[in-house]
């Protein structure tokens, strides 16, 4: 049976994300506050099967398709 993260405890879920970090290498330092977050955007019955930590600047996300930077502030 599948994991109910939208319904689950916070305690359960934590137990599942640190399983998944586990298995895919992933400290989820980086991604806790948006683990907090997760259920509220989820779909029923939606299910996690990776995630990964990391930066995101716009400025490679531009230059990778070759266009102009913008602000998004």
């Amino acid at each position: 049976m599948a994991f109910d993260f939208k319904h689950a405890s916070e305690a359960d879920r934590k137990k599942e994300y640190d399983r998944i970090a586990k298995e895919i290498g992933d400290d989820n330092f980086f991604t806790k506050k948006e683990l907090n977050y997760l259920p509220e955007a989820l779909a029923d019955g939606e299910q996690v099967l990776a995630f990964t930590s990391g930066f995101f600047r716009w400025e490679h996300l531009a230059a990778y398709f070759n266009r102009p930077t913008f602000d998004i502030s």
